[in-house]
């Protein structure tokens, strides 16, 4: 290693560098790769925990919208329960009490959860004529019917309710069956 120095007449000569200077840009070469090496160790532990916040926020947003489903589904069941019962009251309530204040007033609550319902995104179904689903349906009697195809849902007792593709409450019919496999089901049954 050289050095340039200047004479005091303006001549520039090249001089061997001292050893204790070569000793010193060594050792600071030495200092400077092991600092490039912990900065380097340093920003590979940033990129993961930056990568582990990541996750953890992506995953914590998931599980947030899974439980809001969840309690809404929950809260929903419960009232699709009691639309059911105030439903179940307005069909036994006899024709000639059609016309009551009360029975109005049954028919307002019933169509104002609907409308509630549906603003919230929350379907029914279940109509006669459908074919049966066991995911859907929940089959609560079977009938005898030669005028329909087996498996056909003959009557809901309770209509279903789905909310964003999650079922809430399966719908409770009646299905038709052909009369040879009633009969059939019924001898294994005495046996």
């Amino acid at each position: 290693m050289f050095w340039l120095h200047r004479h005091r007449a303006g001549h520039i000569r090249l001089l061997p560098l001292p050893s204790r200077h070569i000793d010193q840009k060594s050792a600071f070469q030495q200092r400077l790769a092991e600092q490039e090496q912990q900065l380097q160790h340093y920003r590979q532990m940033l990129e993961t925990i930056a990568a582990d916040f990541c996750t953890y926020r992506q995953r914590a947003v998931r599980q947030q919208e899974t439980l809001r489903a969840e309690v809404q589904a929950a809260t929903l069941s419960e009232l699709i329960l009691a639309l059911d019962h105030v439903q179940r009251a307005v069909q036994e309530i006899p024709e000639t009490s059609r016309q009551e204040p009360y029975t109005r007033g049954l028919l307002l609550t019933i169509q104002e959860l609907v409308k509630a319902f549906a603003a919230l995104g929350v379907h029914s179904f279940g109509q006669p004529g459908e074919q049966f689903n066991p995911y859907l349906h929940h089959a609560i009697a079977i009938e005898p019917c030669s005028h329909q195809p087996e498996g056909t849902l003959l009557h809901i007792l309770c209509s279903g309710y789905g909310l964003q593709g999650r079922l809430i409450q399966p719908a409770q019919v009646v299905v038709a069956v052909s009369g040879s496999e009633r009969e059939a089901s019924s001898e294994q049954q005495k046996t």
